[in-house]
């Protein structure tokens, strides 16, 4: 494929849209509208990923082992999504 040829501007913004479209704002918007309810409408005074779950799974397991599995998770989650995008801004020269 020729480069600034007309698949190729559709192909570049088909990905552009796929990486920094309307789904990943929907998935951040979701857990932003999660953990805002909890924080303004419950009132609670620490925001940890596992204190969302307090209505599924009751505040004795969110604040046990269950809440701490959860929240060493979400922690690691965040590391490794951070390494990823370094790493793959590294391997493709951005």
């Amino acid at each position: 494929m020729e480069g600034y040829s007309a698949p190729a501007k559709e192909i570049g913004l088909a990905y552009s849209l796929f990486h920094w479209g309307p789904l990943p704002w929907a998935t951040y918007s979701f857990l932003s509208v999660a953990f805002a309810y909890f924080f303004f409408v419950r009132k609670m005074e620490v925001i940890r990923p596992s204190s969302t779950l307090t209505p599924l799974v009751g505040e004795k397991h969110v604040n046990g082992l269950f809440g701490t599995v959860v929240d060493n998770f979400y922690l690691v989650a965040l590391i490794l999504a951070m390494g990823t995008s370094l790493g793959a801004c590294n391997a493709f020269g951005n």
